[in-house]
């Protein structure tokens, strides 16, 4: 039985997959009778089924599954639950492992941590330029023994699949109809993650990049009312349901700062800088952070300063992105 089941959801991205799969199978060398891979293919209309044959060829641990129809995120969900493996990885289909991964994860999973979390590096979309060396702000490895401390660290930073390495019965712990329920807003993996490890909480975070993140250009969000809903209903609601379930107050706080300071703010400033209009944004924003003082000091005025304001901070932010970025763990 496999140790580790690295599972990559997919929909239409045949090119990407070779150089994801080539990655990975870099990093597996030597460690093949401890891993399976397994794709999970969300009803493709391009030749994934080709490519995943080419490698299913050379590689008897590949395994590969078509969901009848195109079911969103909840194929998360579906290629865990296709996984034999004590620990399961669910890889995006565009990003890339570095060749020493692997081998850590296993080290990691072998002194029984229940959660692995792979600092990682972000790309250009063509992978020829590094946009940042390192995303996640830790300049040492790290043990997490706490739910809440957790989500104070990470908070939505652990909705980045590729990055999190957690056994398949704590992920698979929520119930899929608690999982289907959130696939519209975005973020059901989050949820479940941080679901399962409330009572169970052993988290590793490795300083070191583990991956390489494909393209973050902001034009990848898609259109405003799809961010939106995703970035601040959605993950609003993804937290209020987490303090129910037993986050404190104080911690889902944090995590929705998080979410303002590391992704609405550098939204905000890049659809203001296009032009486009979002004062509409501040009713749809009021609901979930009227009690939080980013938002009133550093968003709203966001929203309805002129746009010469708006380049001129962007301006002075750029200009002291360095310590901005100063590491605070």
């Amino acid at each position: 039985m496999p140790i580790l089941s690295i599972c990559i959801p997919t929909y239409n991205r045949a090119a990407y997959l070779r150089q994801c799969l080539d990655s990975i199978l870099s990093s597996v060398n030597g460690f093949e009778k401890d891993i399976e891979i397994i794709i999970s293919d969300n009803a493709s209309q391009d030749e994934t089924n080709k490519v995943v044959s080419e490698y299913q060829s050379r590689h008897s641990f590949i395994h590969y599954h078509k969901n009848e129809t195109n079911v969103l995120e909840k194929n998360f969900y579906i290629a865990a639950s296709l996984a034999k493996g004590e620990y399961v990885w669910i890889f995006g289909d565009d990003d890339l492992i570095e060749p020493h991964a692997v081998g850590k994860v296993l080290k990691k999973i072998e002194e029984n941590y229940n959660l692995v979390i792979c600092n990682y590096s972000l790309w250009s979309n063509d992978f020829l330029k590094v946009i940042r060396e390192s995303v996640l702000p830790v300049h040492k490895d790290m043990t997490i023994n706490d739910h809440d401390d957790l989500m104070n660290t990470l908070g939505l930073r652990l909705g980045f699949i590729s990055m999190t390495i957690i056994r398949r019965d704590i992920f698979l712990a929520l119930p899929v109809s608690e999982y289907e329920a959130l696939v519209e807003y975005g973020f059901p993996f989050l949820y479940s993650v941080y679901s399962g490890v409330l009572n169970r909480c052993r988290a590793y975070i490795c300083a070191q990049t583990m991956l390489k993140q494909r393209g973050a250009s902001f034009e990848a969000y898609g259109n405003k009312d799809w961010w939106y809903k995703c970035f601040v209903v959605g993950s609003s609601l993804i937290f209020e349901e987490l303090r129910k379930k037993g986050y404190s107050r104080a911690a889902v706080q944090r995590a929705k700062h998080l979410v303002l300071r590391d992704d609405v703010m550098h939204d905000l400033s890049f659809r203001r800088r296009k032009g486009e209009d979002v004062s509409g944004l501040f009713k749809l924003m009021l609901p979930y952070y009227k009690d939080q003082w980013f938002f009133w000091t550093v968003c709203v005025p966001m929203i309805f300063v002129p746009k010469i304001g708006i380049w001129v901070g962007h301006k002075f932010f750029v200009s002291l992105r360095g310590l901005w970025r100063k590491p605070t763990l």
